[in-house]
């Protein structure tokens, strides 16, 4: 028995990848920043670069007040106004595209687990928004911010899709740069905005993304699984059927 648990052990070791090691790295940190982040609020309050950061963003504003309307529109993307039609037309896409539709679940269980799984931080950390005047309308808890939860999660299932199914081309490599560095503009235009500090944008796009790997993760493992019943369905009652005398 033992022999059997400790072969069954080492295969299971052998399907670790270096690449699925580094992914739960990742998400590992992530765990840890959002708790650590929250857990200093809780003990010390707020965090001295986010009033550093506000500073910065109101001398970029004095000194370029065209920005804020760009601001404002980037911001927009991470509303439910833009990505529930993003991501309804996302789903109807892959839907209709036979060869992804296994895809099709990992919209609905990326944008609403995101956004569940910030409503429960939201209500376990309870931190208000910052004091200064809100530059767009804002409403609930400030920590962590929604905007970059959901930018990390849904952008980056976006870009996941496309580093997995675009041809190396100038269209995969414009995808693979320009959605992190859309999701990251979304996040800082919170703090521009005055609608969240620093460090709700740094936990939104943490949590965020521990929320899409473990999504993916796990979504990966039940379409194996599925794959592997599929071309051998007589397996698992083979193996259950006991051996006759």
């Amino acid at each position: 028995m033992l022999r059997t648990l400790t072969r069954r052990f080492v295969a299971s070791l052998a399907l670790l990848t270096l690449e699925a090691l580094a992914l739960l790295g990742v998400w590992l940190g992530c765990v840890l920043v959002v708790l650590a982040l929250g857990a200093w609020w809780l003990a010390r309050g707020t965090f001295g670069f986010d009033a550093a950061a506000f500073r910065v963003a109101d001398r970029l504003a004095a000194a370029a007040p065209w920005l804020t309307p760009g601001v404002k529109a980037v911001t927009w993307l991470g509303t439910q106004y833009f990505l529930v039609p993003g991501g309804l037309a996302l789903l109807a896409w892959l839907l209709f595209r036979k060869r992804h539709r296994w895809h099709s679940w990992r919209v609905p269980v990326v944008a609403l687990g995101s956004i569940g799984l910030n409503a429960l931080l939201k209500l376990t950390y309870h931190r208000p928004r910052p004091l200064l005047p809100h530059l767009v309308p804002a409403h609930g808890m400030s920590f962590p911010s929604g905007h970059a939860m959901v930018a990390a999660s849904f952008w980056g299932l976006l870009w996941w899709l496309a580093r997995r199914h675009l041809r190396p081309g100038a269209a995969r490599t414009a995808a693979l740069v320009g959605l992190p560095a859309l999701a990251l503009a979304i996040g800082l235009s919170r703090v521009y905005l005055h609608v969240h500090y620093t460090s709700d944008v740094l936990a939104g796009f943490a949590a965020g993304l521990a929320w899409l790997l473990l999504a993916l993760g796990t979504l990966g493992y039940l379409e194996r699984r599925a794959a592997r019943a599929a071309a051998n369905p007589g397996e698992v009652v083979v193996a259950a059927t006991p051996e006759e005398d």
